[in-house]
């Protein structure tokens, strides 16, 4: 029964990260970054959260994250 469960979670991970990465695609052009994210994904699918919203999420931490890098070199220069 609980390998039986495990997989049955593991197929619904797969799923919910082909949803994630399809609809990073769709919506921002590139999928990249939820590939770099899978254990942010994991968590957002443990917790439930819609595959748009955790697209969203990890994109706009993603923009949050170039951002500061790009500001690095300007702020000490």
């Amino acid at each position: 029964m609980m390998v039986q469960d495990r997989s049955e979670n593991t197929a619904g991970l797969d799923a919910y990260e082909f949803a994630v990465f399809e609809a990073m695609f769709k919506t921002y052009g590139n999928a990249e970054a939820a590939k770099r994210n899978r254990d942010e994904v994991a968590r957002m699918f443990r917790e439930g959260a819609p595959a748009q919203v955790t697209a969203e999420m990890i994109h706009e931490t993603q923009v949050d994250h170039d951002e500061w890098v790009n500001e690095a070199p300007a702020a000490e220069a």
